[in-house]
């Protein structure tokens, strides 16, 4: 009843033997990412844990952004066999070349071809895999084609996911099952297909592809975090449990990937300023490589404290809403027409980015508008027109 009434707030809290309990996050020592960071490509194999060279690996979203790029550290360092798991099929190989010099295909498929052609040029084998990885046997038909093909598996890393659908960006009001399922089928069921059927390997590592919208949240995220919170939780439960250890990798913001897309809605600050680079994030992963008994690694390229104070605390909210409490005076007047609600309207979108003009059928993000823009938007338009408003009417205009 105490923690009810209390004003802090805490999103996660433990209460065990009458002890309070919150959670907090641990920087890694700066000497210790120091040391993997200055190994270089021809010393990984050797001064690396957990990767070998010419090791073989599964990667699950193979063909996804950060899979490849992934992919192409393992391919660049040790001349790694790769798997690369898709739900897309490529052309035969035989085609390669006439869809690249006729480009009659569409630009994705083309991308995916130079990335294989890329690997390849580095060192690494390739086999490319047609698989739902939450369909047991379409991966179990992939792990012995693959063993066939390459010998025993040394590691996996699980990058499958959806992102470029309405199921990662939808609110809260509209998600139903089909939006929830069509996210949790390739991370939360796919995990669960790969921990059975490696249940027996003893490998060096297995990886899950997480993000950092556990941690942050993201309006319209609730089936996207929800996916990859199941992934954390996961790597935590079944440490003591598993023969493998797994470890969930709660990653930022890359350089054109698909995830960059969606955390491109919610983040506060410039999405320039906080993307990793190709080589930075492949420069983190070797960080990761060099970690052990970890379940959970958080990668972000701001002061994570302070990305959680702005969006899980809303300090930057609050000291908003205590503003406008103090200057504002309301009038009780009820609008009584379209065009003087929509002056009202734009009157405080031109106030809150210090601009002269909005159209009135301007789309918000085309102004800049991140989600907790919009938190604090609408918090002003619910105290001008005195009405409710949903939030998820926010995003459809």
């Amino acid at each position: 009843y105490s923690e009810i009434q209390t004003d802090i707030i805490d999103t996660v809290i433990a209460i065990r033997n009458n002890t309070r309990y919150i959670r907090i996050y641990e920087p890694i020592p700066d000497e210790k990412v120091s040391e993997m960071l200055v190994i270089n490509e021809n010393e990984s194999a050797s001064k690396i844990p957990n990767i070998r060279s010419e090791g073989v690996y599964l990667i699950t979203g193979g063909m996804g952004g950060v899979g490849l790029k992934l992919a192409e550290y393992l391919a660049r360092t040790v001349k790694a066999k790769l798997i690369l798991v898709s739900r897309t099929a490529l052309p035969d190989r035989e085609e390669w070349d006439q869809i690249l010099q006729s480009q009659i295909e569409n630009e994705q498929l083309c991308q995916r071809i130079n990335h294989i052609q890329k690997l390849e040029s580095l060192g690494a084998k390739v086999m490319t895999a047609v698989a739902d990885v939450a369909d047991e046997e379409q991966m179990r038909n992939v792990i012995h084609q693959a063993e066939a093909n390459f010998g025993h598996i040394n590691g996996v890393i699980h990058a499958a996911g959806v992102l470029r659908v309405k199921s990662a960006q939808c609110p809260m009001e509209k998600i139903s099952r089909i939006e929830c399922e069509e996210q949790f089928l390739p991370k939360v069921h796919g995990v669960l297909v790969l921990d059975k059927l490696l249940s027996n390997y003893d490998l060096d590592f297995c990886y899950l592809v997480s993000s950092l919208s556990p941690i942050l949240g993201g309006l319209g995220f609730v089936a996207y975090s929800a996916a990859n919170l199941y992934l954390d939780s996961f790597s935590d439960k079944v440490s003591n449990t598993s023969n493998n250890r797994w470890t969930s990798i709660n990653w930022g913001d890359w350089q054109y990937t698909g995830a960059q897309q969606v955390n491109k809605i919610f983040n506060a600050q410039s999405i320039e300023a906080l993307e990793m680079t190709s080589e930075e994030g492949q420069k983190t992963f070797q960080c990761v490589l060099g970690l052990s008994g970890l379940n959970q690694v958080i990668i972000s390229s701001g002061d994570l404290n302070k990305r959680f104070d702005q969006w899980i605390n809303l300090n930057s909210r609050k000291r908003i809403s205590e503003l406008e409490t103090q200057t504002q005076t309301k009038t009780g007047d009820k609008f009584r027409n379209q065009d003087e609600v929509e002056e009202i309207i734009i009157g405080i979108w031109k106030e809150f980015y210090s601009v002269d003009t909005v159209n009135v059928n301007e789309n918000f993000f085309d102004l800049g508008a991140t989600s907790l823009h919009i938190i604090q938007i609408h918090e002003r338009l619910i105290n001008r027109l005195e009405k409710q408003i949903s939030i998820g009417v926010m995003f459809e205009y």
